[in-house]
């Protein structure tokens, strides 16, 4: 088929639905785990709007799509008809995930969980570390990417095992999570993520940076592969990767490589050594450099104090 599908989701329990971008208020779906179809129009078929869609996520026999215009919808009975997702008159355009038997929203700084699969909805948490741009889940963990200020174009990451207390979680990982900053047009470009759990590691595919472990429960992440804008999945041990029109494998490593650490200041006197007075740089971008390459492909941002934190491959010859 020419038009082919940009967007699909399956549950277990046999749904599958797709969208094509080239027909946005139609789309088709399953309910036999693919062997039959059926097509249906999205709510904002009749509207005059320029409406597209941005995610989709089915739980258990439940549809929830998000959309442009910060809209969620939700549907009940395979796509036939939808109801906008409003809690407290507050929109939302974040992808619903299931969580420690929850169906679970945010917003910039609330998070919210449903426990009868959507039909009501209650306040879980109040977000007060930052802007909570996206939430991941795996194994009844949730993983925020978080704008520590208003303004700033950088995510970092936090972990929490109950939506109330966070801890930090970005050691070796690049600045740009959820969405990608472009200087040149000030525009920010949502990153496509992925996030999976095996044998006690995690794994994480940023869309540009490629994909990072963490062994230690989000305390450091190495980065595994710099392969951009391929789409990733975990089956027991092995990576399935897209690219170049077809698939391809990999096992998960065994080893992992090493986290680098520094600060970056101001050296007044040029003498390489940081004096009492030498205050560190925040928002300072560090990055790796393969001895093949004349692209920067690993990168980070200081910190307070111009620490960083980054991530290095295994033997590797990389030039900080």
């Amino acid at each position: 088929d020419r038009n082919n599908y940009e967007f699909v989701d399956a549950s277990e329990s046999g749904i599958v639905m797709a969208a094509r971008g080239s027909r946005p208020e139609e789309f088709d779906i399953s309910q036999d785990g693919g062997v039959s179809w059926t097509s249906h129009q999205f709510p904002w078929y009749a509207s005059i709007e320029n409406t597209a869609l941005l995610k989709t996520s089915i739980l258990g026999d439940i549809i929830y799509i998000s959309a442009t215009g910060r809209k969620t919808y939700r549907s009940a009975d395979y796509g036939e008809t939808w109801q906008e997702l409003l809690i407290n008159d507050l929109t939302f355009n974040s992808a619903v995930l299931e969580w420690n038997n929850l169906h679970v929203v945010h917003t910039d700084d609330k998070i919210f969980t449903s426990a009868d699969e959507g039909m009501t909805w209650s306040l879980h948490a109040d977000f007060t570390l930052g802007t909570l741009d996206r939430l991941l889940t795996v194994d009844n963990i949730l993983f925020g990417f978080v704008r520590m200020a208003q303004y700033e174009p950088y995510q970092r990451a936090f972990v929490s095992n109950d939506g109330i207390q966070w801890r930090w979680a970005h050691d070796g990982l690049p600045p740009w999570m959820g969405y990608y900053y472009n200087p040149l047009n000030g525009h920010n470009l949502s990153i496509e993520t992925d996030f999976f759990s095996y044998g006690g590691n995690y794994y994480l595919h940023l869309e540009f940076s490629g994909i990072f472990a963490t062994t230690d429960t989000f305390n450091v992440w190495f980065p595994l592969e710099l392969i951009q804008y391929n789409n990733y999945e975990l089956a027991d041990s092995i990576f399935f990767k897209g690219r170049d029109g077809g698939l391809r494998k990999s096992h998960a490593p065994s080893l992992y490589g090493e986290l680098v650490s520094g600060n970056v200041f101001l050296d007044r006197n040029d003498n390489g050594l940081q004096e009492s007075e030498e205050q560190g740089l925040k928002n300072i971008h560090v990055s790796l450099i393969d001895p093949e390459s004349i692209y920067p492909y690993y990168g980070t941002m200081t910190e307070d104090q111009g620490i960083y934190k980054l991530g290095m491959n295994l033997d590797s010859e990389d030039t900080l």
